[in-house]
């Protein structure tokens, strides 16, 4: 951690040649703020890619409220119970201090509540949404905020799905009610093949198995057709029949996440598997990017840029660059673009983290990295059969100009090279000119 020493280390197990492994590295962060991770293997034959760099910007807490359908004191009912522990998966006397600060509330609070405060906002089995309601959240989600839905046996799903303000928003139509164990069957989440990276960690089985995720009792959701514009609506996981069981999508500069399976035991088993608290611990990590919006990962040699607070303009700032062992040097200054303050960093050209400070302070302000694309340490020989094919290409290229060439074409080809009679004639013109300025410089 910035540039310190380790905090923290694994053993990778021999990986097969265009194999995959992951691992988990921890790391404790003393204070909010920026702060830049670097991972590293030991040397090989190809010293670039042996290193990964990353920043991360770190939160004092977010708030959470998770909308409740029935009251925590109902019989039978605990809507909030599961989500609550494990969104805070720590002991009651340490939930002060954890950085996730989280509020059950009723659903009356959606038409009065102040949600400037709020990160991301639960609902588990709201039965349906009040205009007033309905207004509120799709405005939080337009600018920024995350919605999760769970359904539970009392949501209305044509209430939602017919939300003239909120539907729009949804990432998919929800289906009745269905009660698979009437059926005497249940359905099971996919075990492997994940694409989103939500779920990606689970690619490797030595993560856990979500596959053990099983329901009887869920909502079928239904991917709409392409709308126009496009939206980017995509299952984070699907059930084993190959239809969704958890969808997201964008919505202005939010997201919204929607459940088939309620978040309680109620029909399924997915509040009691060991991996209900990493899931929900890793899409609270994937709707929650930097506010600002602006990318910490940046391409090797692109332009980075971010706003810093606005007592900042015009101040004088150094940067750590990879390689320069923890040694700040000048930076320039905050520019002030468009009345906003702004660093712009044009010198990235060298992979890893940098750092900006304030001249003569130590505080880091700004953090981004730098990565090469991981298919440039792909060193594995192209295919006879494709080097063939691009051979064909090429004969077939050369066969094309040729025919163009007898249509009467012009061919842009240079037939001969003319640079060295030109560089020879301009040896000659200057030995000539020395010659004459030589005979004319003696006196008459």
């Amino acid at each position: 951690m910035d540039d310190g020493p380790p905090v923290d280390e694994a053993v990778l197990d021999t990986i097969e040649p265009g194999g995959t492994q992951i691992i988990r590295l921890n790391a404790r962060f003393p204070a909010a703020g920026f702060y830049t991770l670097r991972a590293a293997i030991p040397p090989d034959r190809m010293p670039a890619d042996n290193e990964r760099s990353l920043a991360v910007r770190v939160i004092d807490h977010m708030n959470v409220a998770i909308v409740e359908g029935r009251p925590s004191g109902a019989k039978n009912a605990r809507d909030a119970f599961f989500l609550a522990n494990a969104l805070a998966p720590v002991q009651t006397s340490q939930r002060d201090d954890y950085y996730l600060k989280i509020a059950t509330v009723p659903p009356s609070w959606l038409q009065t509540a102040d949600f400037s405060s709020q990160r991301i906002i639960f609902l588990s089995n709201v039965p349906k949404l009040p205009a007033d309601a309905s207004k509120n959240l799709e405005k939080f989600v337009r600018e920024g905020g995350s919605l999760v839905i769970f359904p539970g046996p009392d949501m209305q799903v044509d209430a939602y799905n017919n939300d003239p303000v909120l539907g729009p928003a949804l990432p998919a139509k929800i289906g009745p009610r269905k009660d698979l164990a009437r059926e005497g069957r249940s359905l099971a989440w996919q075990a492997g093949g994940y694409t989103h990276p939500v779920t990606a960690l689970w690619n490797d089985p030595k993560n856990g198995n979500l596959g053990s995720v099983r329901t009887d009792r869920c909502f079928p959701l239904r991917l709409e057709p392409p709308k126009d514009p496009p939206t980017d609506a995509r299952p984070i996981v699907k059930y084993t029949d190959d239809t969704p069981a958890v969808v997201e999508a964008s919505y202005g500069k939010g997201r919204v996440v929607l459940f088939s399976s309620p978040a309680t035991t109620e029909g399924n088993n997915l509040p009691l598997h060991p991996d209900f608290v990493p899931l929900l611990q890793r899409l609270i990590g994937y709707l929650t990017p930097d506010k600002s919006g602006e990318s910490l990962a940046i391409a090797p040699g692109a332009v980075f840029q971010t706003r810093v607070p606005g007592d900042l303009a015009t101040r004088e700032i150094a940067v750590i660059a990879p390689g320069s062992n923890g040694k700040p040097r000048p930076a320039g200054k905050v520019e002030v673009t468009n009345r906003d303050p702004v660093i712009r960093y044009r010198e990235t050209g060298k992979t890893g983290a940098y750092r900006f400070t304030l001249a003569g302070n130590d505080k880091v302000i700004a953090a981004f990295a730098t990565q090469m694309d991981p298919k440039e340490s792909d060193l594995r020989m192209v295919p006879a059969d494709k080097l063939t094919a691009l051979q064909g290409g090429e004969a077939a290229a050369a066969a094309a100009s040729g025919k163009q060439h007898q249509a009467g074409a012009s061919s842009p080809k240079v037939r001969s090279e003319l640079w060295t009679f030109f560089v020879c004639a301009a040896f000659v013109v200057s030995f000539l000119e020395m010659l004459l300025a030589h005979r004319f410089s003696f006196a008459k």
